[in-house]
């Protein structure tokens, strides 16, 4: 990494080569290697304060397609794109215990800003809550899910490595009429969507007191967790 930290408008500039270019220089793709290095130092207070507060943070930094994908798609700077270090904390609690702790963790992690409540305004079937750190100009952005979300995300996740990762944000999957199971690929996406509002009914229902150990949306979603080899929350 360089010894001085990238500027906003060199990292601004930066943005618009990888957006702008068919086929992104050397140069530019080292140095956005040196960016993502910044963003650790950020990440390693971040996940300071979480594991103080007693919680087990997954954390990624994002690929160089992912960023240039999103770079194309979104028409963002490269310095709005406040996820290119994340971590995720991942709880089995209800959605007011979920509330409790984006509060501790805000209150806990450096430069906390105003938390993103996808459950309130779902991305594409994706719910969560999300915080963002920033410091000394570098940010994290803390994904806050319970189970039943972050299997729901988790799955999504496994369908954009096999369908194209445009499902994620509401696009067809690839060949949508291809066969999968008795549906097809396209059938398979639009249960997952629906899937994603009765998750939203199941946890409003339970947080009122009504517990149904048989529902078929819970049951199915232990199931992908198995299936999918997820680690076990506590």
């Amino acid at each position: 990494m360089s010894a001085e930290r990238l500027s906003g408008n060199r990292i601004d500039a930066l943005g618009r080569r990888l957006r702008d270019s068919p086929e992104p220089s050397q140069d530019d793709l080292q140095l956005l290697q040196e960016l993502l290095a910044e963003h650790v130092e950020t990440l390693d207070q971040v996940h300071l304060a979480l594991r103080g507060l007693g919680l087990q943070p997954h954390p990624r930094l994002k690929s160089t397609d992912t960023i240039i994908e999103k770079l194309r798609r979104e028409r963002h700077t490269l310095r709005q794109i406040h996820d290119l270090a994340g971590t995720r904390v991942v709880k089995r609690m209800s959605l007011s215990t979920q509330d409790e702790l984006v509060r501790s963790i805000s209150n806990a992690c450096p430069g906390a800003q105003e938390p993103i409540d996808r459950r309130v305004t779902p991305n594409h079937g994706y719910r969560a809550v999300h915080v963002i750190c920033r410091v000394d100009g570098r940010s994290v952005e803390i994904q806050v899910r319970t189970l039943y979300q972050d299997t729901w995300a988790q799955l999504m996740e496994k369908m954009g490595d096999w369908y194209g990762r445009q499902i994620r944000y509401g696009e067809a999957p690839l060949d949508p009429s291809a066969s999968v199971g008795e549906g097809t690929r396209q059938e398979l996406f639009d249960s997952l969507q629906l899937m994603s509002l009765q998750i939203a009914l199941l946890e409003s229902a339970e947080e009122g007191g009504v517990w149904q150990e048989d529902h078929p949306v819970r049951k199915f979603l232990y199931n992908m967790r198995a299936t999918l080899e997820l680690p076990e929350v506590d």
